[in-house]
Formats: C-alpha cells, structure tokens, sequence
C-alpha cells in the first residue's frame, strides 16, 4: 500500500490538473468570443461599475479573483504544495457562489445542454466541492494525524 505522503502529492495533482483544464476551458471560451482573458473581463468590470452600480461590480471582481486565484491554485496543486490545498479550500464559498464547479466536466456538461436543470447542476457543484474540500483538507493534515488510537 502507497504510503500516505505519496497520497497526499496525486491527489493534489489531480485537483491542479481540474484547476488547469478549467484555466484552459476559460482561455479556450474567452478567445473564441473575441475576448482577451482577464483583461476583457477587466474592462467590462469597470463597466458595470458605471453602468450597474456596486453590488454588480462586487460580483464581477470577485469572479475576476476567482479566475486569477484558480491560476495560482493550479499550478500550486500542480507542484504538490499544501499551499495550494489551503487556497483551493479558500475558493470553495466563492465557486458556489458563482457556481463555478471544481470539476471542470461539469461546466462542458451545462454548455452542451441547453436544458439543464439548474437544481440538479447546482447538486452536482456542491457535491463536488464536498468532494474537492473534504480531499484538500485530508491532504494538509500532518502524517502523524491519521495513527489509530
């Protein structure tokens, strides 16, 4: 049986590697619309600040600092640093609230299918964010944490 240590570095490599694709899935989205990724959404933040006032522009920026914080979590995961665990921890309220799923699949499932349910898409991001959570957290806690009493 691997050792937990070896664990600990795939499964935070598995989420870097989800993390990544959904950079990817992003840059690949914003390019084919005629946008600059990031810096679009930048402008079009300003934007609404103008246009919609302060609560939509929270919304915008914090999804614009979701999609930079989900770039520094990838390639954190990526190297297998708790670092990144933690921060992956961190993202979790705000990829609920902009229903941002962990598991990228989820995200090319809703735009294939222009009828989903929107509640059962929901289940399925909580679901997964459970998942991501419970699997991070496992992952930052020190070797000695698992000893049988």
């Amino acid at each position: 049986m691997p050792d937990k240590r070896r664990i600990q570095h795939w499964m935070l490599r598995v989420w870097g590697v989800l993390d990544a694709f959904y950079i990817l899935y992003y840059l690949i989205g914003s390019i084919r619309l005629g946008r600059v990724p990031f810096i679009t959404d930048a402008k079009i933040m300003v934007g609404l600040l103008a246009e919609q006032g302060v609560v939509a522009s929270l919304i915008a920026v914090m999804s614009l600092v979701l999609q930079i914080s989900i770039v520094f979590s990838a390639f954190l995961l990526l190297l297998g640093l708790r670092f990144g665990a933690s921060l992956g921890i961190a993202q979790i309220p705000f990829r609920l609230l902009s229903m941002t799923p962990s598991l990228s699949v989820l995200s090319i499932w809703a735009s294939l299918m222009p009828d989903y349910n929107i509640w059962l898409m929901l289940g399925l991001i909580v679901i997964s964010e459970v998942i991501k959570g419970g699997t991070l957290w496992w992952a930052m806690r020190p070797q000695g944490a698992h000893r049988r009493a």
